[in-house]
């Protein structure tokens, strides 16, 4: 039955949240085989905060068997899938990366390349693959930060001890981020969305402290020498046409007085009365 009119909870991409949104249109398909049965409901919807619209489709998957609830210990159906076009971002991408594209260093270009991926997983929800990204991720970090080819727990240590980057209240933090990279990329292990959202403010942290912000201080200087020579520049240019002070070579000094006689008169000037008679 179709549920147009009606309003759903669905993660409105302008609010950037969960809103109560109204369905302006539906259309649902069925399909399935031998074993599963399955609807897509495909959904327009207009965000009751914002009144964007955007689409949903759910697919709701009915099988003949139900799966296990280790945590909570009972048998359960399984849930619906949701998605959204345009995707969600359950994770932004921060401004501040791309201040790594602004420097021709090879490394940061690359840490850069590899960090747009990690979002692009999150936000794919492809949390296994983000987590290998992210230890991938601080790997090329500690090689920026001049850390030499040893293991990890020993660049770790090595990045503490040199003061190159990591605080010793980060080393056994990182030393996790490590771990949960070593668990997804080797024993299959799904970290939970609260462990990812963790691991990447670790991540972003140190990217941003010593990588990014010592580049936006080298683009500030390099600016701040640029607008000095400009303005030095500007005021030069007019040299040319302020007056400057003339110093006259043709003045003739006389010479000075010399001091009269002590109790006497003062003598006449022979520049002034000419020599006295003999």
């Amino acid at each position: 039955m179709s549920q147009e009119g009606q309003t759903v909870r669905a993660h409105c991409p302008r609010c950037d949240g969960e809103r109560n949104c109204l369905i302006r249109a539906e259309a649902t398909n069925e399909e399935g085989n031998d074993i599963f049965e399955w609807t897509v409901k495909a959904r327009i919807v207009s965000c009751a905060g914002c009144d964007y619209s955007f689409c949903m489709s759910v697919s709701d998957e009915r099988t003949n068997y139900e799966y296990l609830d280790k945590e909570a210990g009972e048998y359960r159906n399984h849930p619906p899938d949701v998605a959204f076009l345009p995707p969600t971002i359950w994770r932004k991408t921060p401004v501040w990366l791309s201040v790594l594209t602004y420097t021709s260093e090879d490394k940061n270009l690359h840490l850069f390349g590899i960090m747009t991926e990690v979002y692009e997983a999150l936000n794919a929800r492809l949390d296994t693959l983000a987590a290998i990204g992210i230890r991938t991720s601080f790997e090329v970090v500690a090689e920026i930060l001049g850390a030499p080819d040893i293991n990890f727990q020993k660049k770790i240590r090595w990045l503490v001890d040199n003061k190159a980057g990591l605080l010793t209240s980060e080393e056994e933090a990182f030393r996790t981020l490590v771990e949960a990279g070593n668990a997804a990329a080797h024993r299959g292990w799904r970290p939970k969305p609260e462990v990812i959202d963790a691991l990447m403010d670790l991540l972003e942290g140190l990217v941003r402290r010593d990588i990014v912000d010592d580049i936006i201080r080298v683009v500030e200087d390099a600016q701040n020498e640029h607008e000095a020579s400009s303005r030095a520049d500007r005021v030069v240019q007019h040299s040319p046409s302020i007056p400057r002070r003339v110093f006259r070579s043709n003045i003739v000094r006389l010479p000075l007085k010399a001091d009269p006689p002590a109790g006497g008169d003062t003598p006449p000037d022979p520049d002034i009365t000419g020599s006295p008679e003999g």
